[in-house]
């Protein structure tokens, strides 16, 4: 296998184990960046030797990455089911990120695949899949943090966006809240809401019985 072969198998590998754990680009870009940057300094030296320390350096780091979280369990598959509540990676500080913003409770940095300027998120530091899991003291900044975001960005139009579970679209098991802001027509959050003439008798039906359990 040449060098260059090593290094695209290494690459590869590297995009497989993201997908394999079903983690998002915010907390993992960081990561595949690093690696990519080794191995365009390999392309640049023409030193077999240098090119063989690199893609050593490179493979000895990827091996490294056992999990993306390493604060769930194994038993955990796809980080959707917590057994601890302790810090994520990005808390830990152990992988890239642009900080905006720290409290007590919350911390807030740019999207690295941002949709608009100024595209931001906002995590509690409780590790929570789900806005369920999140005890309501460990949420009281939250909104005071984005709409801190909001005011710095200069944005006059935005949207909040937080999801919940995979068909809901969230892939990053850590709970966050994104605020985009929506410059124009064309960039930022676009959304398709097919909204429905609602049953009166069965609106009535469905607050009694969601309010039964509040």
């Amino acid at each position: 296998m040449t060098t260059r072969q090593a290094a695209l198998s290494l690459y590869r590998r590297s995009l497989k184990l993201a997908l394999d754990w079903a983690v998002h680009r915010h907390l993992w870009r960081g990561q595949a960046l690093y690696i990519r940057s080794l191995f365009e300094a390999n392309r640049k030296v023409s030193d077999p030797r240098q090119q063989r320390a690199l893609l050593a350096e490179t493979e000895k780091l990827l091996e490294s990455w056992k999990h993306p979280d390493p604060y769930i369990p194994p038993t955990a598959p796809g980080g959707s089911k917590f057994e601890r509540n302790l810090p994520s990676p990005i808390l830990d500080r152990e992988i890239p990120s642009f900080k905006l913003f720290e409290s007590e409770k919350t911390l807030a940095f740019l999207d690295v695949g941002p949709i608009s300027k100024g595209h931001a998120l906002v995590i509690p530091k409780f590790h929570g899949a789900k806005l369920a899991d999140i005890p309501d003291d460990q949420l009281s900044e939250i909104l005071p943090t984005l709409k801190k975001l909001a005011v710095a960005s200069g944005a006059t139009d935005y949207n909040i966006l937080q999801n919940n579970g995979t068909i809901a679209h969230q892939q990053v098991h850590h709970v966050h809240f994104h605020m985009i802001p929506k410059p124009n027509e064309t960039e930022g959050l676009g959304i398709s809401w097919p909204a429905t003439s609602g049953d009166m008798e069965k609106l009535k039906a469905l607050s009694e019985e969601i309010k039964s359990r509040m």
